[in-house]
């Protein structure tokens, strides 16, 4: 059975997926395809497409679209078919006999997706999001075919996602900023208290008044409006961005001139957050007897969290999905909709490599019609290797490309992970993005514990470890400031070439990592076509571009200086 998983309701993470009797085979978010952040208000057309196209369907070979969300409590749609009608009136899809649609709640949406994911025959579940049809944490069991949530009476109002975002727009980061302020929150002490969040017997409770009985988008703009207040209130006058022109790239750009105070509210309300998380998770695993436990929901991309979590104890085993965000609701609704018509066995996803691939036939293709000049390698990983100790900044292009908001080695930008002067240049000249943002390393899953304590297998880079005090100074560009660092470990078997890179980059230089950031510019998607990957390698400071086993160098590189 062929079962098309679809998000992007409420207005956001537009994404399709193609799932085959319950194996997936194909995942591409919209804003990859279509070039524009989150994809707001905008149909999966682009990503349905290519799901189809790598198996070689039309729509009406599928056999249902799994919608992740309910569309009556989606305040831009009335049905369901009105919730795809961009998709279903699209000309591609004229003539073609529509399947039938099928509905799956948005929170169990998103527990499928990490629990079918997980390879665990049993774990606790815990979705944690902004809300979905009213509802902002959910907690459950899931036991071989079946999944069993408990949705505990946390509402729009008691929403752990919308207090972070409110306290991102609060410091001038803007909305969907949470990775921002988590990065902010290593700078800073976790000084002041907030009151307003309560750990209880039970679990949690906000001091903020309740309307069950209003639409939940009312209460979810009322919600918005009591956070600001509250800090402005708590904390004093909301940080506002200083903004100028800046004519050589016709972008506006911003700086904030963050005070000790910003970076202590930022450290507090990350320290609040992984409270609540913690006293959750230690809720879960005393009703299941289970310590395993899956993850989903946009705050569980907060890697320091989830770190901290592991650290704790109170859990052995922990499985995130790589897109556990709204986009990773179609794998879950298309997965539950093969659930209701046959077993699903969970089955460990280890790759987020599941969108279009482009062949050196194809990249040879676009080169020479670009006319382009590029060399070909055989052993294109040694290449790169060489170049990286040389302190070359790289494009690294090959492969599927990812789903999840993190680059993890098929769309990647890569450098030398050795100095802070490094970190310092991708941030300014090649990311364009502000100077205290850090990065991370992609590390070979067998040399991680040399350098990361207590660390376990994290091949999407969403949970933070304590570097080894040795060992900090020689990985400074991917160092926090609090000592930690978020790791991609890479398994030989899972993506070999990777490896492989990272390997010849050790007998280089004796350090088993590179620093790996998404391959795009501020404020862009991650590219997804040797196209996008051109044309954001000429428009920043990078040296080189490989694309599969093609060579571009830029004339003059390195930017930052050979050894």
């Amino acid at each position: 059975m062929y079962v098309v998983g679809l998000s992007g309701g409420f207005g956001h993470d537009a994404a399709a997926c193609l799932v085959r009797d319950g194996r997936l085979i194909a995942m591409v978010e919209e804003e990859r395809l279509v070039r524009l952040k989150r994809a707001p208000g905008v149909a999966p057309v682009h990503a349905t497409l290519a799901c189809l196209a790598e198996a070689g369907l039309t729509i009406d070979e599928v056999d249902r679209i799994a919608l992740s969300w309910v569309p009556e409590h989606d305040p831009t749609t009335k049905s369901s078919k009105e919730a795809i009608q961009g998709l279903l009136q699209h000309d591609a899809f004229h003539g073609h006999t529509l399947p039938k649609i099928e509905i799956v709640d948005h929170h169990l949406a998103h527990a499928a997706s990490a629990y079918y994911s997980s390879g665990f025959a049993r774990a606790g579940i815990l979705v944690v999001d902004g809300h979905g049809e009213g509802i902002s944490v959910t907690s459950g069991y899931g036991d071989a075919t079946t999944i069993a949530l408990n949705h505990h009476s946390y509402g729009v109002e008691q929403s752990l996602g919308h207090f972070y975002n409110s306290v991102s727009r609060y410091l001038g980061l803007g909305d969907s900023s949470e990775g921002k302020l988590m990065g902010l929150a290593a700078y800073g002490q976790p000084v002041y208290d907030i009151p307003i969040i309560q750990l209880t017997d039970d679990g949690y409770r906000i001091a903020i008044p309740e309307q069950p009985d209003r639409p939940t988008h009312e209460r979810y703009l009322n919600t918005r409006r009591f956070w600001d207040t509250w800090l402005c209130q708590h904390f004093g006058t909301r940080l506002i961005p200083d903004y100028h022109f800046d004519a050589d790239n016709g972008r506006l750009r911003q700086n904030l001139p963050f005070t000790e105070r910003h970076r202590n509210i930022a450290a507090s309300a990350q320290q609040k957050l992984e409270q609540v998380i913690q006293l959750l998770a230690q809720q879960i695993v005393a009703q299941t007897g289970s310590r395993n436990l899956v993850l989903a929901g946009g705050v569980a991309l907060n890697c320091a969290a989830n770190g901290a979590l592991l650290r704790s104890g109170i859990i052995d085993n922990i499985y995130l999905f790589p897109a556990s965000h709204d986009a990773g609701g179609c794998l879950g609704a298309a997965l539950e909709v093969c659930r209701w018509e046959g077993a699903v066995e969970p089955e460990l996803i280890q790759t987020a490599a599941w969108g279009p691939a482009y062949s050196d036939a194809a990249i040879d293709r676009t080169l020479k019609h670009m006319r382009l000049d590029a060399t070909y390698h055989d052993d294109i990983a040694s290449v790169a290797a060489e170049l990286l100790a040389r302190n070359y900044v790289i494009g690294w292009f090959q492969g599927r490309l990812e789903v999840g908001p993190r680059a993890l080695g098929q769309r990647s930008i890569l450098a030398n992970p050795r100095s802070t002067a490094m970190r310092d240049h991708v941030n300014q000249q090649v990311k364009y993005r502000e100077l205290w943002r850090p990065f991370a390393p992609s590390v070979l899953a067998e040399r991680a514990g040399a350098y990361m304590q207590k660390s376990t297998p994290s091949p999407f880079m969403l949970l933070a470890f304590q570097v080894a005090e040795e060992q900090r100074e020689a990985i400074a560009a991917v160092l926090h400031v609090d000592g930690t660092t978020r790791p991609q470990t890479i398994d030989r078997d899972v993506n070999p070439l990777y490896w492989q890179l990272i390997r010849a980059f050790e007998q280089h230089t004796g350090l088993p990592m590179v620093l790996n950031t998404s391959f795009n510019l501020a404020n862009e998607p991650i590219i997804c076509s040797p196209t996008d990957a051109i044309r954001t390698f000429y428009a920043c400071s990078l040296d080189a571009l490989v694309l599969g086993h093609f060579l571009i160098v830029k004339p003059g590189a390195c930017s930052l200086g050979a050894d």
